[in-house]
């Protein structure tokens, strides 16, 4: 069996750019715990509107929506452009915005179905879409199978970076409740050593600002490297997903077919 399995690609529309920015918001939101009421974004809603309704300042989004947008639909527009756009008065709408991206990206990819002799499995080929994912990341999917659990760390980590290609690719099906975790010891050793280095270099500052040299040479030294160490650390850490009531990848190629599990994925009969 190949390992690329192409999705198929459609033309982007409106609405599929407005499911994006959807999914995204809820899932920051889920993330953060913010206390919002969930109500589903519109083409109506101003720009304006939806950045306070997540707490985002228009000066903080003016420096860095570009960068962020470009990096959620995979785009390489230039700030002007998406500032002539984004910023030109407060009337600027999502519908506005969408309706540029998707002209912008002109195609998108949706899960192609696996089609087999026994017929058409969606959640199969969801579960082949992601594994093509994977391999084309690095990740040695020899024996990734839809079987494997999802707390097997071999592939947790590159799942990270996945995240924002799974949205685009299944909008309105992408498990919002989507997180990832680490053994606990080391993930509290890990954010103590970031915290007390963080606190060092910040410390060496202040001692730096008001004229003791070598003792602010020293905090701040030390904290940069402590801080340096757990963000290595961190890395090299092993990850996995967790989704609430999901197991298995299998659990999520269903999901994000947009379907409950009916059967084991069986993909002996693949062409």
């Amino acid at each position: 069996m190949t390992l690329d399995y192409p999705a198929e690609q459609v033309p982007a529309t409106p609405e599929y750019v407005l499911a994006v920015l959807d999914t995204t918001f809820r899932r920051f939101g889920e993330l953060k715990r913010l206390d919002y009421k969930p109500i589903p974004l519109s083409f109506e809603m101003t720009v304006v509107a939806w950045l306070k309704r997540f707490g985002f300042s228009r000066s903080v989004f003016q420096m860095e929506g570009a960068e962020w947008l470009n990096a959620l639909f995979d785009l390489d527009l230039p700030d002007d452009e998406w500032d002539q756009f984004l910023f030109r008065d407060d009337r600027f709408t999502l519908g506005d915005l969408c309706r540029f991206v998707a002209s912008r990206l002109g195609m998108r990819e949706i899960i192609r179905p696996w089609r087999s002799l026994v017929g058409e499995c969606q959640a199969a080929g969801a579960f082949l879409t992601l594994k093509s994912k994977l391999a084309a990341s690095g990740v040695d999917v020899s024996d990734f199978s839809p079987s494997t659990p999802l707390t097997d760390p071999r592939f947790g980590k590159r799942l990270i970076h996945l995240v924002p290609s799974l949205i685009r690719l299944a909008p309105n099906t992408f498990p919002v409740g989507f997180t990832f975790t680490g053994p606990r010891g080391t993930t509290r050793l890990i954010l103590g050593l970031f915290w007390l280095g963080f606190g060092l270099f910040l410390a060496g500052f202040a001692l730096l600002g008001a004229g003791f040299r070598n003792p602010g040479l020293l905090f701040w030294g030390s904290g940069f490297a402590i801080a340096l160490v757990a963000v290595v650390l961190g890395w090299r850490s092993p990850m996995w997903p967790v989704i609430p009531g999901m197991r298995s990848y299998s659990d999520l190629a269903y999901a994000l077919a947009g379907q409950r599990p009916r059967r084991r994925i069986d993909l002996l009969d693949t062409p």
